[in-house]
């Protein structure tokens, strides 16, 4: 598993997570590609949902979209 001990590091998987997401890739694909568990993803998906305030993965999907 890819472990992230910086916030840059933190930063790049949260990238590399929009982008496989904007792809439509499901939860248990990207941790799989990304060598992360299925609830470390989850985990960073609902930080990403509580940064840009999305209510449900829907939200996050548009929101995501929009800033493609």
């Amino acid at each position: 598993m890819e472990k992230v001990t910086t916030p840059e590091q933190k930063k790049s998987q949260t990238n590399k997570i929009i982008q496989l997401l904007e792809k439509g890739y499901y939860d248990k694909r990207i941790a799989t590609k990304l060598g992360i568990s299925v609830r470390t993803l989850q985990y960073r998906k609902r930080e990403l949902m509580k940064e840009l305030q999305a209510k449900n993965a829907f939200q996050l999907g548009f929101m995501l979209g929009k800033d493609s």
